[in-house]
């Protein structure tokens, strides 16, 4: 049977849809997508486990809100900086010694905290394939040399690496989170099959010989890439041997094949510069062999422009192409136009590697020898441990006596000698040309005598000039190094190159430009001074590489000078540092990160292993969630401390700042419900939503900030929907 309806029913429903209106009108103004306020994000290079670069300025770039202030701390220094009216901010950390772990935070909308950073030495990894080589070599037919027993013993927490998307573009590409996604590795057995073999085994002779300071590598190569693709376009135009070569390609232009001109620089490059980096290892050659002065010249102003684009004189190290087994006498004189490349520019250096490619395979497997080659030319040219031999024996001069041809060569300090006692690969010449297998002979004061009994007079000699010859001249150093492949008709070298193979630096390690004047570190462009870093000298000294208190040009850094110095990371004593970043106890704070000592002694920076305590940045027990900041890559967790309103302890989690990795305590409003995170002050208002997330293509804050309206708007919002409810339930109600 039916219910009558009442006649008060039509106003009751129409009550009800009155309700529902203004009800659903309420859920449409707290989820309308308004422009959600800027957030600080930061350029992708910059992430947990990142190292940056010691005793020289560290630029950090991002973007936030238009003007905002920004303030970025990491270790010791604190530098602000401003955003332009584009957003984009570059801030400039003032220069300090190796250390870590630390936090960097940057704060100016938002807070971004990178976790796990460390201060040390930064090298770049670039070229082409046999530069990507990894440790467990993915290549058709490659096995690295002993590679099950390397990748085993590969724990070096201390050397981190970074691997650069390969990524040609035809313009350049800006480095930010979303342009380049950058994970920093920490070094280990499980990591080492995936990274760079020549960049590993360079980093670990570098990390054995300065004191436990950490090593990072960028890694940026492109398989079977031209020298031409990693130049930038105007460093190419200015070149006029490649300038038909470069209008070729303009008319008719393919920006995806690395064999073409300054797509590689554009996308793998161009997005790395300003990080501030000690030098460069490079690895190319075998894709593209020009040869004479067209690659010499293209290698020489790849080095300059990169250094200019920089703004800084870093150490350039080439790896001279390995014996293969190839008809073609491209490979001879391009091994001399890297070798000459190195002698034209200063603090340049080479690795020769003429004993041990594979005759048959164009990635040779001895990658272990190859980065510790790179390594030992490091060590003496940028570091200036020059205690032992650690460059091949390089041709300088010859002088004919009669029948025979005498050699002169550079770094023979240890003397010379012939594997197996009997000196194979020279040849030697008249007036004809006709070269003809000679007979060497080593004299006391390590010069070569060349001869043939088929040539009296002669003219010219030559060493090793074949794609893959026999080797045989080493100098007698531990271990003994290859002379370079030479001939002495070699094309002339400009006026004012060094012979000795640009092992001498003239500027190594000087920072360039920071924290300049009343408007440095200002706007999209930041560090605007117009004259930082001009130190006269930087790593020169009679010791090389000596510091007497380390780096510190009292001063520097200000007005339109900025860094100025005189004689900049100078001194006599080599690498000495009597009693620099001494700091008894090392960053302790209730004994965190104490080390021993902590960057003490007056043989610099040794450390005993160099703020590497077992538990560091333990401070009250603070920071240890999920194996928290310990030098094994600690304060890893991205997203750590989770449990709902963890790390309340005494404010625990704020010894370095932590708990910011990868966005941590963000998810769903990440630690904020209930004021988590906020026991004693810890953590407070740094995990509230530092990043977006997107709702079905609306771009949108965590928390209660969804909908970019203020907690007071909300709730005047809801109090009118409640008496708007209540009002029309009362209409509603039947008379009586």
């Amino acid at each position: 049977m039916l219910t009558p309806r009442s006649a008060n029913y039509g106003q009751t429903v129409t009550a009800r849809k009155r309700v529902m209106f203004l009800f659903s009108m309420g859920l449409a103004c707290l989820s309308i997508s308004t422009p959600a306020m800027a957030a600080v994000t930061l350029g992708g290079l910059f992430s947990d486990h990142m190292v940056v670069q010691r005793e020289m300025e560290v630029p950090v770039w991002g973007t936030d809100t238009a003007n905002q202030s920004i303030t970025v701390k990491l270790g010791t220094q604190t530098a602000t900086g401003t955003a332009g009216t584009d957003g984009k901010f570059t801030v400039r950390l003032p220069a300090q010694d190796a250390g870590g772990p630390f936090s960097m935070t940057v704060t100016g909308s938002s807070t971004v905290t990178v976790a796990d950073v460390y201060v040390g030495e930064v090298w770049l990894g670039s070229g082409q394939s046999n530069m990507g080589y990894t440790m467990q070599c993915g290549y058709a037919g490659c096995a690295m040399k002993d590679a099950a027993t390397e990748i085993a013993a590969a724990n070096y927490p201390l050397i981190r690496t970074t691997n650069v998307p390969g990524r040609p573009s035809a313009t350049p590409v800006a480095n930010t989170s979303t342009t380049v996604k950058s994970t920093w590795l920490v070094v280990s057995p499980q990591t080492a099959p995936g990274i760079s073999a020549i960049g590993y085994f360079f980093s670990r002779e570098l990390f054995k010989n300065l004191n436990g300071v950490a090593i990072g590598l960028v890694h940026s190569s492109a398989g079977g890439s031209c020298l031409q693709c990693w130049m930038s376009k105007e460093s190419i135009a200015a070149i006029p041997s490649v300038a038909a070569d470069l209008a070729s390609f303009e008319a008719n232009p393919n920006y995806t094949n690395v064999h073409n001109p300054y797509i590689c620089y554009n996308g793998m490059i161009a997005p790395l510069i300003p990080y501030a980096i000690r030098g460069v290892v490079w690895y190319q050659g075998e894709s593209v062999t020009w040869g004479g002065d067209t690659y010499r010249d293209i290698q020489v102003g790849l080095i300059s422009s990169w250094r200019q684009a920089w703004g800084q004189d870093f150490t350039f190290l080439i790896t001279q192409l390995p014996n293969y087994n190839i008809s073609s006498t491209g490979w001879p004189v391009l091994r001399e136009a890297q070798l000459q490349a190195s002698q034209i520019l200063p603090n340049t250096g080479i690795s020769v590697n003429i004993d041990i490619g594979d005759p048959n395979y164009v990635h040779p497997s001895d990658k272990p020898d190859q980065g510790l080659r790179l390594g030992m030319a490091a060590r003496g040219i940028t570091y200036g441990q020059t205690d032992f031999p650690y460059y091949s024996p390089i041709y300088d001069h010859m002088a004919i006596e009669g029948s025979s041809i005498r050699l002169y060569f550079l770094h023979t300090d240890t003397g010379l000698a012939f594997k197996g006692g009997t000196g194979t690969g020279f040849e030697i010449a008249g007036a004809d040309g006709n070269y003809v297998t000679a007979t060497a002979a080593i004299q006391p004061d390590s010069t070569i005598l060349v001869s043939a009994a088929s040539v009296t007079a002669p003219k010219n000699a030559r060493y090793c000039w074949a794609g893959n010859p026999t080797a045989s001249l080493y100098n007698q150093g531990t271990p003994a190094l290859p002379a370079s492949p030479f001939r002495t008709d070699a094309p002339a070298l400009p006026a004012g190159s060094r012979a000795d193979g640009g092992v001498v630096g003239t500027g190594g390690a000087v920072g360039t430009g920071g924290n300049t004047g009343a408007g440095g570190n200002t706007g999209s462009g930041g560090a605007t001074g117009t004259g930082g870093a001009t130190g006269s000298g930087g790593i020169t000294g009679a010791g090389g590489n000596t510091r007497s208190g380390g780096n510190t040009v009292s001063g520097g850094n200000i007005g339109t000078g900025g860094a100025t110095g005189t004689g900049g990371i100078t001194g006599a004593g080599g690498n000495t540092r009597s009693g620099g970043n001494t700091s008894s106890g090392g960053n302790a704070g209730s004994g965190g990160n104490t080390g021993s000592g902590g960057n003490t002694g007056t043989g610099g920076n040794t450390r005993s292993g160099g703020n590497t305590s077992s538990g560091g940045n333990n401070a009250s027990g603070g920071n240890n969630a999920s194996g928290g900041s310990n030098a094994s890559g600690g304060n890893n967790a991205s997203g750590g401390n989770n449990a709902s309103g963890g790390n309340n302890a005494s404010g625990g989690n704020n010894a370095s700042g932590g708990n910011n990795a990868s966005g941590g305590n963000n998810a769903s409003g990440g630690n904020n419900a209930s004021g988590g995170n906020n026991a004693s002050g810890g953590n407070t208002g740094a995990n509230t939503a530092t990043g977006t997330t997107n709702n079905g293509g609306c771009s949108c804050r965590t928390g209660s900030h969804a909908s970019g309206l203020s907690d007071t708007a909300a709730l005047a919002l809801g109090l009118l929907l409640v008496l708007g409810v209540r009002r029309n339930r009362r209409k509603s109600r039947p008379e009586n």
